[in-house]
């Protein structure tokens, strides 16, 4: 899902993550203070990432992994991070733009966004004229992420641009077999058998959902009862 994250506080001069990867982009955060960006690229094995050189040897860091890609750009595995691997960093990873760190006000405050391409941050980094691609999207800049920065709260965040409730974009069909509500309770958003998301591990103070535009964007469009009754039981889905 976007914006999901992975850390790890270590002990060493460098740092890289092993990624097996179809072309996600990601927020590197150096020790709370420096924000670097990832891109990676399509690949069947895992492959070493070099992130970041230090100058003093011996000292203790916490470096974060942010996703700023969506589900439907492919599948990740990470491997596991290397301390101190002996091939050196070529270059710099480049700074990403527009970047506030999160300060949590309220460690207790928890949001979920369920949503579609708004809750993505879809085309959010695109100039006008621009096709879609991993280079103009960036849940970090996305308004469910910018209020967890705003309100200081922990941002569980799920969408898939184009999804509906019962009928995705442009479906020629007034339902589809795949919309939201058959994807909210998978752990991996793209692996029909992935594990179920175990509920207890984030229970939301509040819950946001941001669906619907797609079913009504294009024609056919669902009936009213039909839509209205998809809605009730992906509500019902996120109170159990």
């Amino acid at each position: 899902w976007s914006a999901v994250q992975y850390g790890v506080k270590f002990v060493g001069q460098s740092l890289g993550v092993l990624l097996k990867d179809c072309g996600n982009q990601y927020d590197v955060v150096i020790d709370e203070k420096e924000t670097l960006q990832l891109n990676t690229s399509k690949t069947a094995a895992a492959v070493y990432y070099p992130l970041v050189q230090f100058d003093q040897p011996n000292q203790g860091h916490f470096v974060r992994i942010l996703k700023r890609t969506e589900a439907q750009f492919g599948i990740v595995s990470l491997d596991g991070f290397v301390i101190d691997h002996p091939d050196k960093l070529a270059a710099p990873l480049a700074l990403a733009s527009g970047r506030t760190r999160l300060v949590r006000k309220d460690p207790a405050l928890r949001i979920e966004f369920l949503g579609d391409s708004l809750s993505c941050g879809y085309g959010n980094l695109g100039a006008y004229p621009c096709h879609f691609s991993a280079d103009t999207e960036d849940a970090l800049l996305s308004f469910p992420y910018l209020t967890g920065l705003h309100f200081g709260a922990e941002v569980h965040l799920q969408c898939w641009s184009g999804k509906g409730v019962v009928r995705n974009y442009n479906d020629p069909n007034v339902t589809s077999a795949t919309p939201f509500p058959k994807l909210y309770s998978r752990t991996v958003a793209n692996d029909p058998k992935s594990a179920p998301v175990n509920g207890s591990d984030f229970q939301a103070d509040i819950v946001v959902i941001v669906l619907g535009a797609n079913d009504y964007t294009t024609d056919p469009k669902p009936p009213e009862d039909i839509f209205a009754a998809g809605y009730h039981d992906l509500v019902a889905q996120v109170r159990r």
